[in-house]
């Protein structure tokens, strides 16, 4: 009797342990499958998203020198590389307009380490190196006015110091938009 009594607690043991295995494999299952990057949530998706992009362009080093020049002019049609970048980067069904401005010190010169920040304004660098009008964007500007969700990402980007004494500050205005479905 007594052996018949633990093989019916083993069982349920067994039973137990089972099920509470299924359960935390289901649960941690539910943790660690990264979320579709097609479906998006709401606005902070898109901000995050937006972060993410400009943040790992820069700590990769594509700012520096594909954007404007040691001597402070634009890089010519730098629009065209960055317009291909997000392009190809952003999950399908999102919008992205980007503007770049440049901080330049009330003179319109570059600034540099002896004027510093005291008198920067900001100056627009899309359209000035493309005759085009510069815009790096994949949509109308009315699509944007459509869409159901959008987010407005402002990214601040400090160069490297050049040779010469000049370092430039980049603003990067980048919005993004949930694609209206047809």
């Amino acid at each position: 009797m007594k052996r018949n009594r633990r093989g019916i607690a083993r069982l349920v043991e067994v039973i137990m342990a089972s099920a509470l295995l299924v359960a935390s494999l289901s649960v941690s299952y539910f943790y660690l499958v990264a979320a579709n990057p097609i479906t998006l949530r709401g606005q902070s998706d898109l901000d995050r998203i937006g972060y993410d992009l400009l943040g790992t362009l820069s700590s990769q080093g594509g700012f520096d020198t594909s954007i404007v020049n040691s001597a402070g002019a634009p890089v010519a049609y730098f629009e065209n590389g960055l317009t291909v970048t997000l392009g190809s980067v952003l999950p399908v069904g999102i919008l992205f307009n980007l503007t770049v401005y440049e901080a330049v010190n009330s003179t319109g010169a570059p600034l540099t380490v002896a004027t510093g920040l005291s008198t920067a304004q900001l100056l627009v660098l899309n359209s000035v190196s493309d005759p085009a009008g510069g815009l790096i964007t994949n949509a109308q500007s009315s699509a944007f006015l459509h869409a159901g969700v959008t987010a407005q990402i402002t990214y601040l980007y400090t160069t490297k110091i050049f040779p010469n004494g000049n370092f430039f500050i980049l603003v990067f205005m980048l919005q993004l938009a949930e694609a209206e479905a047809a």
